[in-house]
């Protein structure tokens, strides 16, 4: 059973990531957990932690910013 949104998706870094070529796996092992907890934390089930999210962003170059990005396309 999927647990329910704590926060809107992260639609902002999913294109990002899509744009960069990198995947959930790709995530999974700089944050050191299992892909469905990545597609979690993506989709709004769950959130990343700020150490989890200064680890990505320093692993591919992603700007913090993107984890706050609001807008809805």
């Amino acid at each position: 059973k999927m647990s329910a949104k704590k926060h809107a998706p992260y639609t902002a870094v999913k294109r990002w990531l899509a744009g960069h070529g990198i995947t959930y796996k790709d995530l999974a092992e700089v944050i050191d957990c299992a892909e469905p907890t990545i597609t979690m934390k993506l989709n709004g089930s769950s959130d990343f932690y700020i150490t989890e999210q200064l680890l990505i962003c320093n692993a591919f170059g992603m700007d913090p910013a993107l984890f706050f990005e609001t807008e809805v396309a």
